[in-house]
């Protein structure tokens, strides 16, 4: 399962690109109402690790996943937090993402949701590490 394919069937709205395909690393256009979740993840950087197998290095990818949308009442905020409980447990599922083959994914750190004043919704953000041999 990729991440996109997570993040849909956790119910959330994700971009498309001009032919059609998921790209959940810019948001969609135009933004939907409020009260429909959508996601937009960020690549946060590659960190290197010691171990070499056969000439290839393990690594480590974290991706930043944001979901915004949530109104910002009770009920809205009850919603992002069982979303982002989802999202923390079933980010092992990843087997894969952008042409690398991830050995293991994981939940690592993450904020809790947080009011946005302009637009009155509240919004969180979760990080997930995806450990992989480099090519």
């Amino acid at each position: 399962m990729t991440l996109d394919d997570l993040l849909l069937d956790l119910g959330l709205l994700i971009a498309k690109d001009g032919t059609g395909a998921y790209n959940s690393a810019r948001p969609p256009n135009p933004l939907p109402a409020v009260g429909t979740l959508y996601a937009v993840t960020q690549v946060t950087g590659d960190a290197p690790k010691t171990q070499l197998h056969g000439g290839r290095q393990d690594r480590t990818r974290l991706i930043l996943i944001s979901v915004y949308g949530s109104p910002d009442t009770a009920a809205g905020r009850r919603q992002l937090d069982i979303v982002m409980a989802h999202l923390r447990v079933r980010a092992k599922e990843i087997d894969r993402h952008l042409g690398i083959r991830v050995r293991e994914c994981r939940a690592a750190d993450a904020t809790p949701d947080q009011r946005d004043a302009t637009t009155s919704t509240r919004y969180a953000h979760q990080r997930i590490a995806l450990d992989y041999l480099s090519p």
